[in-house]
């Protein structure tokens, strides 16, 4: 190798080992503080990241803090009925009132475990003065709320204004071992005060204008010349889908009747509307609601209790309880109520929708009103069911001069005081119910009893249910405890107040009698403790025979000294299980057993006829055929032979008091009585036989029966 050569290979060596040095260095030193580096940014835009979360999520503690403070609290149903207590406080402050609307709760947006929008909404009547201070008032309450659908319009005489409104607020949800500063219940913040307010006389400004007086169009101009061209075509009009709403509420509460109309495509809430007489629906106007008992249109073997009657043109449609509007038929002749009818409308009877007799001078109108059961129920020759047709008979029956009251001075009827008539209680609560909400019947009642509730309505489901006869408060109370009690709780009258408890729960705060003298006027669906005496049955006997007639809330017990027992139920029940132990605890008793038997096929009642014809007090006298006299002879049963009988129609069951061998064939008699292949639908009949002999007899009308496989008796 030359000179020259090695001076060109020479730097070419020693370059190619600084670069091989460069790339070890940096890939075993340098690129690992690359990397190094990296890591340190990203921390600390991870550190800004969470500084930033920290100081966001102290701002959002502090703001959440101060929103539950102004919050009426935590439990739904108690904020609930808080807001309803407030807003009443404020139109009473507002001296606005209330119109036939009724005010309802309202469930807004649910973010999971964050917050619920819940609220009231209502329709007041008053002065435009006052429809100000009730604004007023509900901008500047305390509490963290927010109005939705403020509305302001003239009533039907323009001489006051109607105000609708929603008052919306959140229920905070609080995570798990999360707690949170809420207002107190019991000491609420006062509504604020209209008097000495200065931004109050603001507000009036609005009154100063007149807002509602009626519009007056401009005068139109003069016409001009009109080119006459052809219409274009009429774009189609959507047509609403009246399947998807439905009549689920047509109750009555006094004057007022519940008219409710179900979205049943709505899955959120609100889903139910309240309609009143006089308003627009389904293309046609509300006029009433019909109580009378008819045929319902597409099962005319079933009655329906109610309806909806709407105005549509010139003719009258109805739409039953639980039907969709889609379903409105027309009705003709005398399915339209008589109030509707053209020509004069005569007066009705209360209830019934028949008109009233006239009575001529001395004489007394009696109506009977007579039904057809063919036209009801009908057989299955029948093809299809025709009309029920109510006929109202008027008889007129002459006054005797007995029966008036004589005259006293100028001439007024003196009348005694024995005789003036008890005033019978009002009748004008109807149940006409189709899938409504438990919590909302109960609160409804509440309502119209003009009583405040307490606690809370934890119900579960809906109710259905429809009575074609109104009821009074205590007969409407009664049916709404019986309905609850499958439910599992009692409504119960608490001082002013009204209290929904579980019924275990008030099976142990029940007032306790020492008999049933001293019920008065508790009325029977009420839930009380009666001691029961006895004079000859034994206690724990007694406890044993009839704790299958106690209601599953109810208890038995004997009483540890003295005879008798203590019952906790309503006091119907009570009423009953004294009742057949009153038939029982006889003297004869005493040395007697007695057998309880829970019926599975036969009837309580029937069995106990035919066993008490048997062997009861009836047979007690026998004649028997004596063949050396050729003649019956009667012959006389010890009392001790007689096996006495009870029954309770309700839980089918029947109690047999005897002893020795009479006891026994009673017991082997309801055996043979309560199978599944017995008389079915048939009848028992016992016949005494005189002359014949039973033997032969039995024989006799056994070949004439037809025969059936399996066993014959």
């Amino acid at each position: 190798m030359t000179f020259n050569k090695k001076k060109l290979v020479v730097p070419a060596v020693v370059l190619a080992s600084l670069v091989v040095v460069y790339f070890i260095i940096d890939f075993a030193v340098l690129s690992e503080a690359q990397q190094l580096n990296g890591k340190i940014l990203s921390a600390q835009k991870e550190v800004r990241r969470l500084k930033k979360f920290n100081d966001q999520s102290k701002e959002y503690k502090s703001r959440l803090k101060q929103y539950a403070q102004e919050s009426f609290g935590l439990d739904q149903l108690e904020v609930n009925e808080q807001i309803r207590v407030r807003i009443d406080e404020m139109v009473s402050a507002s001296r606005m009132r209330r119109g036939k609307e009724i005010s309802s709760p309202i469930l807004g947006k649910t973010k999971p475990n964050m917050y619920k929008e819940i609220g009231w909404s209502y329709k007041l009547i008053g002065s435009l003065r006052q429809a100000i201070n009730m604004m007023y008032l509900l901008r500047n309450d305390p509490y963290l709320h927010r109005i939705e659908g403020l509305k302001v319009e003239p009533n039907k005489d323009r001489k006051e204004v109607k105000l609708s409104f929603r008052y919306v607020t959140l229920v905070l949800i609080p995570k798990k071992n999360e707690k949170l500063p809420t207002g107190d219940s019991t000491d609420p913040k006062p509504i604020p005060k209209l008097a000495g307010s200065k931004q109050l006389p603001l507000y009036y400004g609005i009154a100063g204008r007149n807002l509602f007086r009626p519009y007056l169009a401009k005068p139109a101009p003069p016409p001009s010349p009109v080119v006459k061209q052809d219409k274009p075509p009429r774009p189609g009009t959507p047509s609403t889908d009246w399947g998807k709403f439905k009549v689920v509420d047509l109750s009555q509460w006094g004057p007022e009747k519940d008219i409710r109309i179900e979205n049943t495509q709505n899955k959120e809430q609100p889903r139910f509307r309240l309609y009143n007489v006089g308003d627009s629906l389904a293309g046609g106007t509300i006029v009433m609601v019909d109580y009378r008992a008819m045929p319902k249109p597409n099962q005319p073997e079933l009655l329906s209790f109610s309806r909806l009657i709407l105005k549509i043109g010139g003719g009258y449609y109805a739409v039953e309880l639980g039907g969709s509007l889609a379903e409105k038929h027309q009705l003709q002749g005398e399915d339209i109520p008589p109030s509707l009818r053209k020509g004069p409308t005569p007066a009705l009877e209360p209830g019934t929708g028949l008109p009233k007799a006239k009575a001529k001078a001395g004489e007394a109108p009696i109506i009977l009103y007579v039904r057809d059961p063919k036209r009801i129920r009908g057989d299955n020759k029948m093809q299809g069911m025709r009309k029920t047709i109510l006929t109202a008979v008027i008889l007129t029956v002459t006054v005797s001069a007995q029966a008036v009251p004589h005259r006293g001075a100028n001439n007024i009827p003196v009348q005694d005081a024995a005789a003036v008539p008890v005033a019978a209680p009002r009748r004008d609560i109807r149940f006409q119910f189709d899938g409504v909400r438990y919590a909302d019947v109960v609160r409804r009642f509440a309502q119209a009893a003009n009583r405040p509730i307490i606690g809370s309505l934890d119900i579960e489901g809906t109710l259905t249910f429809f009575d074609s006869e109104p009821y009074s408060y205590s007969e409407a109370m009664d049916t709404l405890n019986i309905i609850l009690a499958t439910k599992g709780f009692a409504l119960r009258e608490e001082g002013r107040f009204l209290r929904l408890r579980p019924l275990g729960e008030v099976a142990t705060r029940t007032d306790i009698l020492s008999g049933l003298d001293q019920a008065g006027d508790i009325r029977p669906s009420e839930i009380v403790t009666v001691v029961l005496p006895l004079k000859y049955l034994d206690p724990q006997a007694a406890a044993k025979s009839v704790i299958r007639l106690v209601s599953t809330f109810g208890f038995i017990s004997p009483l540890i000294k003295g005879k008798g027992v203590i019952v906790t139920d309503q006091l119907s029940n009570i009423r009953r299980i004294e009742k057949l132990l009153s038939s029982l605890d006889t003297e004869v008793l005493v040395e007697r057993q007695m057998k309880t038997y829970v019926l599975k096929y036969a009837s309580a009642k029937s069995a106990s006829g035919i066993i008490g014809g048997l062997f009861g007090s009836k047979s007690a006298t026998r004649w028997i055929y004596d063949p050396k006299k050729n003649r019956l002879v009667p012959q006389n049963v010890e009392p001790k032979d007689v096996v006495s009988t009870s029954f309770d129609d309700r839980t089918n069951t029947l109690i047999l008091v005897g002893t020795g061998e009479k006891l026994a064939m009673a017991e082997a008699m309801v055996k043979n009585l309560d199978v599944s292949e017995g008389i079915g639908e048939g009848d028992i009949r016992i016949f005494v036989v005189k002359k014949a002999r039973v033997d032969e007899l039995a024989d006799t009308i056994r070949k004439l029966l037809p025969k059936k496989q399996g066993k014959q008796s």
